[in-house]
């Protein structure tokens, strides 16, 4: 049986859902026929308000704010495809508390990145902030949103020490995870293409990678090793790199997916065959990695989980709790069709 949630319900008594969320809490700025109109919805449907909508405090503004910022190689570049299975998250668990979303997009380019954000948190007053990379990196923006006494919650900032929680997975050890499958295979000679240089998330994977490397007794190779910044684009530059030495890597470990797909597009174009002369992993496991060809080989993040968690945690600090300050939720490896044991291991 479907759940009912507070949407069904404001369409079913023809108003927001806001209004919905206020007849819950009582509040008192609603006319007396709204009211009827909404609890007449909620006995038609039976629906039953959560523990925690009932517990929100009246008088919010009841909206949230998440708060990122354009890299700037987005531009005129499409951004991760992540980021859409984590706004639905986020959705999801705002439509079950009555709140709406804000998303706050940022220029990378602002000189006065920090001071904007802030002014604008003061200015719209939301009744809590989600920070996402590389926002939730800056010490000031932190320590000013905390001087307004916002609650803010971080995404994907464990390897960022603060005061305000984080809910994340462990990089590092997915990326070992991933290098030691492909060692496993037999390969010992494996490209790494590199996130944000400034992002946390691309040195705890890269570490991980060269965990996973150190442990198997396999020297790095420095040409071994590309930089990239999350995009497709940057993902086709950095194969090209990695590809044009004369003792090329029999696996490349992409830092993302849409890195990945690069790869792919780059061995498609020189005539390499994948997965059984150059094997391909990424990271994520985003709508991406089914739709290229050969299905991608790639860690999964629960990345709508991530978002849902985030604003669950939020919606914690607003009615007073105390969340988890650093929520690490699990990874998988998904091995598809990119990955295979290199020519000399076969066979």
């Amino acid at each position: 049986m479907k759940r009912v949630t507070i949407r069904d319900v404001a369409v079913e008594a023809g108003v927001s859902m806001m209004t919905v969320s206020r007849v819950i809490n009582d509040a008192e700025n609603v006319q007396p026929e709204t009211r009827a109109r909404v609890q007449a919805a909620i006995d038609a449907l039976k629906f039953m308000p959560s523990q925690s909508a009932r517990s929100l405090r009246v008088r919010r503004s009841h909206w949230i704010s998440l708060m990122y910022q354009t890299a700037k190689v987005w531009k005129d570049n499409s951004a991760p495809g992540y980021l859409v299975d984590f706004h639905a998250g986020i959705m999801s668990r705002c439509e079950q508390e009555g709140y709406y979303l804000s998303m706050h997009l940022s220029d990378p380019d602002d000189p006065q990145l920090d001071t904007d954000l802030v002014s604008a948190a003061a200015s719209n007053r939301p009744d809590g902030i989600l920070l996402f990379p590389p926002l939730c990196f800056s010490a000031r923006l932190l320590a000013d949103l905390r001087r307004l006494k916002i609650p803010v919650v971080r995404v994907a900032a464990a390897g960022v020490a603060d005061a305000s929680p984080c809910v994340d997975i462990d990089d590092r050890a997915a990326a070992r995870q991933m290098s030691e499958y492909l060692i496993g295979l037999g390969h010992r000679h494996i490209g790494f293409i590199k996130g944000f240089a400034e992002h946390p998330s691309s040195e705890l994977r890269y570490r991980g990678y060269r965990d996973a490397l150190r442990a198997a007794g396999i020297a790095p190779r420095a040409h071994d090793v590309a930089q990239g910044w999350f995009s497709m684009e940057s993902g086709v530059i950095a194969a090209r790199e990695l590809l044009s030495h004369s003792r090329r890597p029999t696996a490349i470990f992409a830092s993302n997916d849409d890195m990945a797909a690069g790869c792919l597009t780059v061995a498609h174009e020189a005539g390499i065959s994948v997965p059984s002369q150059l094997s391909i992993a990424g990271f994520d496991d985003t709508y991406v990695a089914q739709m290229v060809w050969p299905p991608l080989t790639t860690i999964r993040q629960p990345i709508y989980d991530i978002g849902f968690s985030a604003a669950d945690q939020l919606f914690t600090l607003i009615r007073g709790g105390r969340p988890n300050k650093k929520l690490m939720l699990s990874h998988r490896l998904i091995e598809r069709a990119t990955t295979a044991p290199p020519p000399k291991v076969r066979g």
